[in-house]
């Protein structure tokens, strides 16, 4: 017979496994037809980078940016963002974020590095998509934003899940 702590422990692990990767593909939600917003929870090494690429994106450029609110900080409110050179972020009264919005590319190019994380963080990643040509503003329903966690050399690290759980557990 089996244990049924046992049974109790290996369905909460499918579960957490089911909800819990890296890379994470997430949908966006409008923030009123020109912003639209997504939010990750982070588990893993400390200073892991939150790396970024879309799909769906319909021919038009994406900007992304990234936060840390204050009541969700882990980590120091010292820490990078993306760029070149890598800047430092910006702390407010509020939360951690970056300094500017960085262009995320189509997936199938090389990511774009949003900023630093730590584990136990829930970060809010906010997009702008602009349609080249007219200038018009909106995410197309099809855009989908895949998030990577990642070392300094680019290997995965860590796992990324739902904004709305307890923070994931590394495997």
């Amino acid at each position: 017979m089996r244990n049924p702590l046992t049974t109790l422990g290996l369905t909460v692990a499918v579960l957490l496994g089911a909800v819990a990767c890296n890379p994470i593909v997430t949908d966006t939600e409008s923030l009123g037809g020109e912003l639209d917003r997504t939010a990750v929870r982070y588990a893993g090494p400390a200073g892991s980078w939150l790396d970024a690429v879309v799909t769906g994106s319909a021919g038009r450029s994406v900007y992304g940016f990234a936060l840390v609110s204050n009541a969700d900080l882990r980590g120091p409110t010292a820490r990078s963002c993306g760029g070149d050179p890598v800047p430092a972020c910006v702390a407010t009264p509020s939360d951690v974020r970056m300094t500017q919005q960085r262009i995320v590319p189509e997936q199938g190019t090389a990511p774009v590095r949003l900023m630093t994380v730590w584990s136990g963080e829930r970060i809010q990643v906010v997009l702008v998509c602009v349609e080249p040509v007219t200038q018009e503003l909106g995410c197309p329903p099809t855009l989908r934003l895949v998030l990577r966690a990642t070392d300094d050399g680019g290997a995965r690290a860590g796992v990324l899940g739902p904004a709305d759980a307890s923070a994931p557990s590394p495997a």
